[in-house]
């Protein structure tokens, strides 16, 4: 039998979570089953405690009825290979749902029903969680959609610069003007007769307090040693296209060895970012190292966006920004840097639902560490699956000690966590 038409039956890694079978199959499992398919996939591994044999197939047979029940679960994921019987039960191999038909939740409500992983656990999603996957479920609200406001709110200022930065003699917007440079960049389009605004336009083009009053988790930030850039300051105008010629210009006297791939992953964050929810995008930039930040998960995956899927949530900004730098997916700038002796690392955190990328440099110098931080890193070299729990007992430390050492590890690029926290492994750059 095969369930889910489309879909190709394989290991995700992220995590196994066992059961036993006791009576009936517990509610946790179908807990589990929403948590894997909204979060990258998993295994559960059911145990069967002594009971009979049948017990295992009467139970297989209740999920495979369960999946095609509405009042049970949203969407069945999985195909017949999926599901594998064993000495000791079963197990369930769930993979990640695509985002068309994400979240997958149970019991007929979304809002209370739907699942991620987080550090380890199985745990209930927030609000703003749900309505970002239901957001990414269908193209609606695209970015190239008229705001309503008048084209006013577009800085003009802001248009020239970004025009200047990229023109050159004989450019296709040569000799345009300005309202038709933004109708042919999808940045402003005809509503009722009148030339208005999309939502890329304000985005690029308006500020902060308008961006805002449309996409209620609008904020762009930026920190080096010596500068601070904040949407909300009130001294500049707050949009993107302002930020991000900004940010560039710091980028290259700071990181001009990797200016190219590092401002490539900047515009990969502002065309992924989810402004609806969260706290926009944030790059810090410190001596040999890089840490950049956005709201909303990969919405095509992390595998399939490293390898440059296109699924972006905000693409008319991705387009424009593109013809300042590339704009062409994850891998390939993270195969620049590698290539001019940088390290990176990706984390996905499901609960909050904010992806960050980390980028240091081979031997570059750390900030002075504690005694028990460099405990942490030795024993974590040693060992690169060690657990929190097992580094406390190591170290002779309490578990929020280590967990406070270990934040600031990471914090100053010395450490990172790839994978998830159940099976996934550290890494010491």
């Amino acid at each position: 039998m095969r369930y889910a038409e489309g879909k190709a039956s394989r290991p995700e890694g992220m995590g196994t979570e066992s059961m036993p079978l006791q009576n009936c199959l517990p509610l946790k499992f179908w807990e589990n089953y929403s948590a894997f398919a909204n979060s990258g996939g998993g295994h559960i591994s059911v145990f069967n405690k002594g009971s009979f044999d049948s017990d295992s197939e009467e139970t297989m047979a209740e999920i495979r009825k369960g999946l095609f029940d509405r009042s049970v679960v949203s969407s069945n994921i999985l195909m017949e290979s999926d599901m594998v019987k064993t000495p000791d039960g079963f197990f369930v191999k769930v993979p990640s749902a695509e985002r068309y038909v994400r979240p997958v939740f149970i019991g007929g409500s979304c809002e209370t029903g739907t699942f991620v992983r987080s550090e380890g656990k199985t745990v209930r999603c927030g609000s703003d969680s749900v309505r970002s996957m239901i957001r990414d479920s269908s193209d609606a609200g695209s970015d190239t959609e008229p705001t309503g406001l008048d084209i006013s709110i577009i800085s003009t200022d802001s248009v020239r610069a970004f025009r200047k930065s990229v023109m050159k003699k004989g450019h296709i917007w040569e000799g345009r003007s300005d309202d038709e440079f933004l109708s042919f960049t999808l940045s402003a389009a005809d509503s009722d007769g009148w030339l208005r605004p999309t939502n890329a336009g304000a985005l690029l083009f308006s500020d902060y307090y308008t961006v805002s009053s449309i996409y209620p988790g609008y904020r762009l930030r930026y920190r080096d040693e010596k500068k601070l850039i904040d949407s909300e300051d009130g001294r500049w105008t707050g949009n993107v296209v302002d930020y991000y010629l900004d940010v560039s210009d710091a980028i290259d006297l700071l990181l001009p060895d990797i200016s190219g791939p590092v401002k490539e992953l900047i515009i990969n964050a502002l065309a992924h970012s989810d402004f609806y929810f969260g706290d926009g995008v944030s790059v810090e930039c410190m001596e040999g190292k890089v840490k950049i930040s956005n709201s909303g998960l990969f919405r095509a995956g992390r595998e399939l966006s490293v390898k440059g899927a296109k699924d972006r949530r905000n693409p008319a900004v991705a387009k424009i920004l593109g013809t300042v730098s590339h704009c062409r997916g994850l891998g390939r700038a993270l195969s620049e840097m590698d290539a001019a002796g940088y390290e990176a690392a990706i984390d996905e955190d499901y609960r909050s639902g904010t992806v960050t990328v980390s980028v240091v440099r081979r031997g570059a110098p750390r900030a002075e560490r504690a005694p028990a931080a460099e405990r942490i890193l030795e024993a974590i070299s040693s060992d690169r699956s060690i657990t929190v729990g097992r580094l406390s007992e190591v170290v002779g430390l309490g578990r929020r000690q280590v967990e406070r050492h270990i934040s600031d590890l990471k914090s100053d690029g010395s450490l990172v966590r790839i994978g998830s926290r159940r099976s996934g492994s550290w890494k010491v750059l």
